[in-house]
């Protein structure tokens, strides 16, 4: 007896510590009706300026100008070869709109499972970025958003299409030194990520998450030589939100808080070569230095001319002929020269290196290559889950992503093309691999100072490039200098 009741008052004890099991989420297909799942946030399309669009993505190598900070840190510490002044910076502004087809599938979700059906509309993107340059070290700051309108449709519910807004953004800050007189370049710095999912018939957030994680990258360019690699490596961001259903219609349709997001962790390695005799390493000459050299030559020279003007003076005084007076005039205007020259050593220096700049061949073609390793995401689904309210679980395994592009510039002075291709993983087993075709290029349109607000720069131009697949079609556009 007394066995028995020790034993009835152990399983007691025991049942009232339990904690109950978190619900799991059942098959594919079957509806989400819990909040114990994390989403997959990694995107398949790529998104950002018009040049790594136009490229195929493959930029990891090139690594240069604003529109490479986003895409490898090392980038605001390579100097561009028209980039002339100790300090300088460099910005890029990139809009993109990928709503154009009937049917678009921005998520790659064509064979998605269960009754719901997620319509996709709406697709827009943009990009800024700026750097700033001091000698060898840089630092800049990269922020991309994407804001796309979904549709949910529950025919086993029979319940009216509910309208969402899914927002994404990813904000990059790095910093980078260039080692070897800047033929190694290495930086580092964190990457900010957010997600949400917004219902435009409550007007609420149902899903806001951020986190942080970090990425580290380098750039190796040798001096004269036609080829750069890259390698960047970021870190997996998995941010966690509170769980719980959220209304999202007045029609009663709910959708289930996950617990988190995933940004799975990335590495990207990639090689650019370039053909023709336009150089592709150049080093970083500033105007400042450049002045330095011209000013330690003036006054080599001004030293000596000094010195023959005291002794031109002496002879003058000894003899105070014609021909000693006349020498003395002389020296006393090279003189005079020699100071005014001094004073406009970095004017001087500026000219000459802009000549050297615009004297050096336009022809080129530029082959850039990149692999992107992405990581898996386990107990995860995807976005396009999420809004169907549909179980549609992520692979748990590394994806690849090889990529291609090619540049040239077909009339020199005035148009550059590129080209470029990419395949786009499949992340779970409701989508497909697929291949994207991408073509891109810069016109110079003209010249303009606005007013006198700006120094003075080789000429406005439009940029644009488009990224087609099936179902899928992305323009992007920008403003920008032509060099």
């Amino acid at each position: 007896m007394l066995k028995s009741t020790l034993v009835g008052l152990v399983a007691l004890t025991v049942c009232s510590w339990a904690r109950p099991v978190s619900a799991q989420l059942g098959d594919d297909g079957e509806p989400i009706d819990n909040s114990n799942y994390t989403v997959d946030a990694s995107r398949g399309p790529i998104t950002g300026s018009t040049r790594v669009v136009g490229l195929g993505g493959a930029y990891v190598a090139i690594a240069e100008g604003a529109e490479g900070t986003a895409k490898n840190p090392a980038s605001v510490a390579v100097r561009l070869p028209y980039s002339r002044r100790t300090w300088d910076y460099a910005t890029a502004v990139d809009f993109g709109f990928g709503g154009w087809l009937p049917e678009t599938d921005y998520l790659n979700e064509s064979n998605r499972a269960g009754d719901s059906d997620v319509r996709q509309d709406s697709l827009l993107f943009g990009s800024l970025a700026a750097n700033v340059y001091y000698r060898l070290h840089g630092f800049g700051v990269a922020a991309e958003a994407s804001r796309q309108a979904l549709e949910r449709e529950n025919a086993r519910a029979g319940l009216a299409p509910t309208s969402l807004t899914a927002n994404y953004g990813v904000l990059h800050a790095s910093v980078a030194h260039g080692f070897y007189d800047g033929q190694v370049v290495v930086g580092a710095g964190p990457r900010f990520t957010g997600w949400s999912l917004n219902g435009n018939n409550s007007g609420s957030d149902l899903i806001s998450v951020a986190g942080v994680g970090s990425r580290v990258g380098t750039v190796v360019k040798p001096h004269g030589s036609p080829w750069r690699a890259g390698l960047v490596a970021k870190s997996a961001v998995n941010p966690r939100s509170e769980g719980g259903a959220r209304e999202v219609s007045d029609g009663g349709d709910t959708v289930w808080r996950p617990e988190s997001i995933r940004l799975p962790w990335e590495v990207d390695f990639g090689f650019a070569y370039q053909l023709g005799p336009r150089p592709l390493n150049t080093r970083f000459v500033s105007v400042e230095s450049r002045a330095q050299e011209i000013l330690r030559e003036l006054e080599r020279n001004v030293a000596d001319t000094e010195q023959r003007l005291v002794r031109a003076q002496e002879a003058y005084a000894a003899q105070p002929t014609r021909e000693n007076q006349r020498r003395v005039a002389e020296l006393q205007a090279q003189l005079l020269s020699s100071q005014t020259l001094l004073e406009q050593a970095e004017q001087r220096a500026e000219v000459t290196l802009k000549q050297e700049y615009h004297g050096r061949p336009r022809s080129y073609f530029l082959i850039s290559t990149e692999l992107v390793i992405i990581g898996g995401s386990s107990n995860s689904v995807s976005v396009g889950s999420v809004v169907s309210g549909v179980v549609q679980r992520s692979r748990d395994s590394v994806a690849l992503s090889p990529r291609l592009g090619v540049e040239t510039e077909v009339l020199p002075e005035r148009l550059k093309l590129r080209a470029g291709s990419y395949l786009e993983p499949s992340r779970s087993d409701f989508s497909n691999l697929r291949v994207h075709g991408t073509f891109g290029f810069d016109l110079k349109l003209f010249h303009w100072n606005v007013f006198g607000a700006l120094d003075e720069f080789d000429g406005w131009s439009v940029s644009t490039a488009v990224d087609a697949a099936k179902n899928y079609l992305n323009t992007t556009f920008s403003l920008l200098f032509w060099h």
